[in-house]
């Protein structure tokens, strides 16, 4: 019998299976990195593609707001005036005990309520017709530790030319300058006459729209109103007028329409 050959018919076929599987970790690796790959360009093309999800967010407030033509205004007035005739006739009372320590008795706070309604033909001047509620009120130590109240009143009813610097942001700055018709009335006196004003202030609008605002003002005005009747049986002092000149200082609420 021949000698057998040196490499054996068994020892390459288990080679052979070795290097197979071998090569099977390296391509199953390959695999999971191509689909790893396959999958994350298949999310970016889903994200470019794919509509964003409705959100329940509220718009956004418009960066200019619309002209609205029609403005109503309620506002609030604290202000000071020295009303010198009404405080000469309210200190001959005070102070006519000699027994009462003498006190300061001046009318000098001057309260008010005012509605309004402007039209704006254009965004930068208005006509605003206005009705206000003025009064001032005083309590003083007549004698025997008796106290009197005074109340000093008036209703004005005017119209004013409202010129606006309006450039649809949050806040809108004007002047307005008025006249109006003034009725006083005081202890059986009463006083008719024109008043003058002048108004400089802002709005500050809020909201989606900027329909709805925050009024702040400071008013100046001059009122002294000749007394038409008089009480029939008259103090001490003469009065010949119902002074409302005063400076205000006004906050409100406004809503264009």
């Amino acid at each position: 019998m021949g000698r057998a050959s040196g490499k054996r018919p068994g020892s390459a076929a288990a080679r052979a299976f070795s290097r197979r599987v071998g090569r099977v970790p390296v391509a199953a690796a390959a695999f999971v990195s191509a689909a790893a790959l396959a999958a994350t360009a298949l999310g970016e093309e889903t994200a470019t593609v794919s509509p964003a999800a409705p959100t329940a967010a509220s718009p956004p407030s418009p960066d200019i707001a619309p002209l609205r033509p029609f403005r109503f205004r309620v506002a609030y007035g604290l202000g000071y005036f020295r009303p010198d005739d009404v405080n000469g006739y309210i200190n001959s009372i005070a102070n006519s005990d000699p027994s009462v320590a003498r006190e300061d008795s001046d009318m000098k706070l001057l309260l008010s309520g005012e509605l309004s309604v402007a039209y704006y033909p254009i965004r930068y001047f208005g006509i605003r017709p206005t009705i206000a509620y003025h009064f001032s009120p005083q309590v003083v130590t007549v004698g025997y530790g008796t106290a009197r109240g005074f109340w000093l009143h008036s209703i004005s009813r005017g119209l004013a030319f409202e010129r606006a610097y309006d450039q649809g942001g949050l806040a809108r700055f004007f002047a307005s300058p008025g006249v109006s018709y003034d009725v006083g009335w005081f202890e059986g006196y009463s006083a008719s006459g024109l008043g003058l004003s002048l108004a400089l202030g802002t709005d500050l609008s809020f909201g989606q729209a900027h329909a709805k605002g925050v009024y702040l003002a400071v008013l100046l005005r001059r009122a002294k109103l000749g007394i038409g009747r008089r009480p029939n049986t008259p103090g001490e002092v003469t009065m010949n007028n119902l002074d409302f000149t005063s400076l205000i200082f006004c906050l409100g609420f406004q809503m264009g329409i």
